[in-house]
């Protein structure tokens, strides 16, 4: 199954608005959303009170020396280069 464009945040904060007052089944009417495709977006605002699922943990590789790591490194070969 293709899945299609992400919604933008101002469709899904529309559908949020559009719950408090009608059912799943209207907002698939006036939107032409599929019903899990409410769901999802619904469920996302219930458990984290936003629209867009951020991630929870930055991507990429840790990085190995931090910046204390780095000044002392730095230092060190300022002073035998130098």
């Amino acid at each position: 199954m293709r899945r299609r464009r992400p919604l933008s945040e101002d469709l899904r904060w529309t559908i949020i608005h559009m719950a408090r007052s009608l059912s799943v089944p209207e907002i698939m009417q006036y939107t032409g959303l599929k019903k899990r495709t409410l769901q999802c977006v619904l469920s996302i605002y219930r458990l984290t009170g936003h629209v867009t699922n951020s991630p929870k943990k930055p991507r990429g590789r840790n990085p190995i020396l931090d910046e204390g790591d780095t000044a002392v490194s730095t230092s060190e070969f300022n002073a035998t280069y130098s």
